[in-house]
């Protein structure tokens, strides 16, 4: 009897391919001559392919180039989006303290000097912690201010929302000169050392004048923000000349109040920086930032200072755990503790 014939299999057209070993493989792999297909495809395919993904890249680059352009269309070119209250910076400026903390000990605020350092001999970077090097970053910082290009000289008489404006070192008096008290000079015998102030940028922001029930609420003892009480001396300032914003140093503790009375000296004087220096408008122009110079003189040796220096300007609060409106610092000089005269 014979046999049955097998049943066809639907779709059993895959023909098994020739097996080939080593050089032949390979060369056949780059150049198939029973086929004509280079690197497992003909040229047609290759050349279809090639003009898929050119147009697939094309349109899908054309996409975000648009998308892009539709982001920018909703960004301002001369001034951030969202400003002051509306931005995650606020409208309650910070303060900031130069010159700055070398790089290795950028988590610190502390001021280290050696008492009667007078060698002016600073490294290349004036990165170390030495005095020398405490003075070249303050000079480096001021350095800035010599470029002079895109700013104008007379501040009080400009549109500050159209142009930038120059602040002059000159008006740092000793604190402008090197070594800015941080090595030793003739006649003294400790190091007085300079610190400068200066108002955080916030692009808009404007400060406004106190009217006198303002400064009467300033000056009373709020038990939940103790920190915004404005000291007498502040108060009196603002009465004589309103139209600055000014900032005071204290002790942080009653033992740091009580020894640096008589230590700190202004530069200008009445540490205050005029309104015209406002609005900060100037995002791509050279701005100077206004500042304000503190000289302590007369610090002794071996004892830790804790200085706070506060903002004082209508609607600024000062909240030291957020060091808003605020800078806070330390300064030590390193040698032997000597007696109050």
């Amino acid at each position: 009897m014979a046999e049955p014939a097998k049943p066809k299999l639907v779709g059993a057209t895959a023909i098994k391919p020739k097996e080939r070993h080593g050089w032949e493989k390979i060369s056949y792999l780059l150049y198939n001559k029973d086929t004509g297909e280079i690197l497992t495809r003909t040229p047609k395919s290759w050349l279809l392919i090639t003009i898929f993904y050119i147009i697939y890249y094309t349109l899908l680059a054309s996409f975000w180039y648009a998308m892009l352009r539709l982001f920018f269309l909703t960004v301002p070119d001369d001034h951030p989006k969202y400003q002051q209250a509306a931005s995650i910076i606020g409208n309650n400026p910070g303060v900031g303290m130069k010159p700055m903390q070398a790089d290795i000990k950028l988590d610190s605020s502390m001021i280290y000097l050696k008492k009667d350092d007078s060698k002016d001999d600073p490294s290349d970077d004036g990165e170390t912690l030495s005095n020398a090097d405490w003075a070249k970053r303050y000079d480096n910082y001021l350095d800035r201010y010599q470029n002079t290009s895109g700013t104008t000289e007379d501040c009080s008489n400009l549109d500050t929302a159209k142009e930038a404006c120059r602040f002059s070192t000159a008006q740092l008096g000793a604190c402008a000169q090197h070594p800015f008290g941080y090595l030793v000079e003739s006649g003294k015998e400790v190091v007085e050392p300079c610190v400068m102030l200066k108002i955080n940028r916030i692009f808009g922001w404007t400060p406004q004048k106190y009217s006198e029930e303002d400064l009467e609420e300033a000056q009373t003892l709020d038990e939940y923000y103790p920190e915004d009480q404005m000291p007498s001396e502040v108060a009196e300032k603002i009465k004589a000349d309103g139209d600055k914003i000014y900032l005071d140093c204290s002790g942080e503790n009653p033992f740091d109040k009580e020894t640096l009375v008589g230590k700190m000296k202004y530069f200008p004087q009445d540490a205050g920086i005029p309104f015209h220096y406002f609005p900060y408008e100037h995002a791509h122009r050279n701005y100077h930032n206004p500042m304000v110079a503190v000289k302590f003189s007369g610090l002794n040796p071996g004892v830790l200072y804790h200085i706070q220096c506060k903002l004082w300007a209508k609607g600024v609060t000062h909240l030291k755990k957020e060091r808003a409106g605020l800078v806070h610092f330390e300064i030590f000089l390193d040698g032997e503790v000597r007696e109050e005269k």
